[in-house]
C-alpha cells in the first residue's frame, strides 16, 4: 500500500477504488485511504461509515520529513511520489470500529516508542509530545486501513473526504 499525506499536492494520485471491479466477488480486499485533510479520530465513523476499520494514520512526521516529501512530490516523477505504508506510523483498531479502542492503542504506541531502544522511535515519540499530541483525542488521522468485498467497499466511492486509495491484500473470503 501506498499513502498520500493530505498537506502535499501531488502530481498525480492513486485511485484503486475505481478498480474494484477487477477484483472477484469471493475475495476480502484490504484498502489504504488517504484523506483530504487531517481528521480528529470522532470523525472517523462519519468519514467512513459501513466498511471496517482496522488501522488509523496518524501524523508522526516531522518537519524536516515532510518538508522532504513536499520537495520530492514537486521534483520527481509522479509514479515515485508517495509514501511508502513503512513509512507512516498507525494505530491498530483491529476489528473494533470504537474510540475507546483507539484511546488505548493509541497510549500504548506512544508508551512503546518512549521506551524503544531504538532512537528513531523515541524521536517519533518527542515529535508526537512537541506537536502536542499526547491525548488521542487531538491527534491528527492522515487515513486509514479499510477492509471488505468489493461490494462493502463500493460504498467509498465518491467520498470527498477520500483524496487517494491503495490496494493492499486480497485473499480469498473463506
Amino acid at each position: 500500500m501506498i499513502f498520500f499525506h493530505p498537506e502535499i499536492s501531488y502530481k498525480e494520485y492513486k485511485n484503486d477504488l475505481n478498480d474494484l471491479d477487477k477484483v472477484s466477488g469471493d475475495k476480502l480486499i484490504e484498502l489504504g485511504i488517504s484523506f483530504d485533510k487531517p481528521y480528529k479520530v470522532a470523525d472517523i465513523p462519519t468519514i467512513l461509515p459501513n466498511v471496517n476499520k482496522s488501522w488509523y494514520w496518524v501524523d508522526a512526521f516531522g518537519k524536516s520529513d515532510l518538508a522532504q516529501y513536499k520537495t520530492d512530490s514537486r521534483i520527481n516523477d509522479a509514479k515515485s511520489t508517495f509514501i511508502r505504508e513503512n513509512d507512516v506510523l498507525g494505530v491498530s483498531m483491529k476489528t473494533y470500529n470504537d474510540n475507546d479502542v483507539f484511546n488505548g492503542n493509541y497510549y500504548n504506541l506512544r508508551e512503546s516508542l518512549k521506551i524503544s531502544k531504538d532512537t528513531k522511535y523515541n524521536e517519533i515519540y518527542n515529535e508526537l509530545v512537541t506537536k502536542g499530541y499526547t491525548d488521542s483525542t487531538n491527534v491528527p488521522i492522515l487515513g486509514a486501513i479499510v477492509y471488505g468485498t468489493k461490494d462493502e467497499l463500493k460504498s467509498l466511492i465518491g467520498n470527498p473526504h477520500i483524496k487517494a486509495s491503495s490496494f493492499g491484500v486480497v485473499v480469498d473470503k473463506y
